[in-house]
């Protein structure tokens, strides 16, 4: 037995070696690949050196946080877990948005149907680009973990720029009206960002109920935006305050307050620890 247990272990360390030798095969075999596209291309000394020292860097730098996509076997769970997971990880995130409350307020079903459908995540590397001033937006993003500020403008012409806090929205606009990201958001470090495709809302909230104080609240959103800068005032993709949101609301769906719904329930939990409106639906 113990020449079976020897066998064994001497099986499972041949194993790993292999993979670290195929892994780093790889990796040179990426870099050798990089350097030639370089030399072929007749990239710049300086701009070849950061391509390679980001490239570098990002497989190095990970996070600590598991992702989804990193574990193949959830994707083998049943639908009906999958949703329930889905909406335990990404509802916190989501009541962020006080919409979002409203919406489990009338309409468990079509929240849970946003988080399972139209949210996942994304890790941005230090010195990355979340996304960039100019491209269209179809996107809304809400920061998970780690640092990254928002820059308004274009590279080089924005002197000033804003930390964005855990769990803030940004380019909520994405949702409702054709919208251009008005700025740049860059990471620190590695940053988690949680992200709500905005086509995939649109097709995951196409159920009867809700659906008219969501075209109620969009038409409503998309007037202050336009509200706000013909009188003149700078929209940013933060643009939005969350009082100001919260009465929107309330009003759109006929709340009187926004209850703690489910979604609103997890997120304290946690703590504690330019187009027709709506034309997309």
């Amino acid at each position: 037995s113990a020449l079976v247990i020897f066998s064994s272990f001497v099986s499972a360390i041949t194993t790993a070696v292999t993979r670290l030798r195929e892994a780093n095969y790889a990796e040179m075999k990426q870099a050798d690949l990089i350097r030639r596209y370089i030399v072929a291309n007749r990239i710049s000394l300086d701009l070849g050196n950061r391509i390679n020292s980001f490239i570098r860097q990002s497989h190095l730098l990970h996070g600590n946080r598991v992702r989804e996509l990193e574990i193949p076997s959830l994707r083998r769970l049943p639908r009906s877990l999958l949703e329930e997971l889905h909406r335990e990880v990404f509802g916190p995130i989501l009541a962020h948005l006080p919409v979002f409350v409203a919406l489990d307020c009338v309409n468990a079903a079509s929240s849970s149907a946003v988080c399972h459908q139209a949210m996942g995540e994304r890790c941005v590397l230090p010195g990355e680009e979340l996304f960039v001033c100019g491209d269209v937006a179809a996107e809304t993003f809400f920061l998970r973990s780690g640092t990254a500020k928002y820059w308004m403008g274009h590279f080089g012409a924005a002197e000033t720029s804003e930390k964005i806090r855990n769990g803030r929205p940004l380019v909520e606009m994405a949702l409702w009206l054709e919208w251009n990201y008005r700025g740049h958001v860059t990471a620190d470090m590695v940053t988690d960002f949680v992200v709500l495709d905005a086509n995939k809302f649109a097709m995951a909230v196409r159920r009867p109920n809700g659906i008219g104080q969501l075209e109620v609240y969009a038409g409503s959103f998309c007037s202050m935006v336009v509200d706000a800068i013909s009188a003149g005032h700078i929209v940013s993709d933060l643009w939005g305050s969350h009082e100001e949101l919260s009465k929107l609301a309330e009003t759109s769906f006929g709340l009187r307050t926004l209850r703690m719904s489910s979604l609103s329930r997890q997120s304290s939990a946690l703590g504690r620890k330019g187009a027709s409106p709506f034309s997309k639906f």
